[in-house]
């Protein structure tokens, strides 16, 4: 059962695993989890939109857990089974492009004119304080 509502203002995007709707939303303790996973270097792969970190399975796996845990806690599960057991490769073509998008929706968008994104080369910082 998911926790909270729908809400593709947050980020949200549906997916389907083993006839179950499930729901990932990469919040910031989600992306935390997901860094901590993966390390920093895949993670910046990931990030930078690198396609060859979606052929590492042990990526594919922290990435799906790291999007369902605000819906769907830590173990989300397909009726008695392990999420990750319902699925099959041609399943995960389909779910990696999910994830990519609620990835990509989970950061705000560059305001017109204005800087990338907070994670994009071509922003400040951390730390900086931008004086527009």
């Amino acid at each position: 059962m998911a926790k909270g509502e729908f809400n593709p203002g947050q980020g949200d995007v549906e997916i389907t695993i083993g006839g179950e709707r499930f729901i990932l939303r990469y919040t910031m303790r989600a992306l935390q989890v997901l860094q901590h996973k993966i390390g920093r270097e895949r993670f910046g792969a990931l990030l930078e939109g690198s396609e060859e970190i979606f052929t590492d399975f042990d990526v594919l796996e922290a990435m799906l857990m790291a999007g369902l845990r605000y819906h769907h806690g830590e173990t989300p599960s397909v009726g008695s089974s392990d999420i990750m057991d319902a699925l099959n490769l041609k399943g995960m073509s389909e779910i990696s492009a999910k994830m990519g998008e609620a990835i990509a929706a989970s950061f705000p968008a560059a305001p017109e004119g204005g800087p990338a994104g907070p994670l994009t080369p071509t922003a400040a910082s951390p730390g900086s304080t931008s004086t527009s």
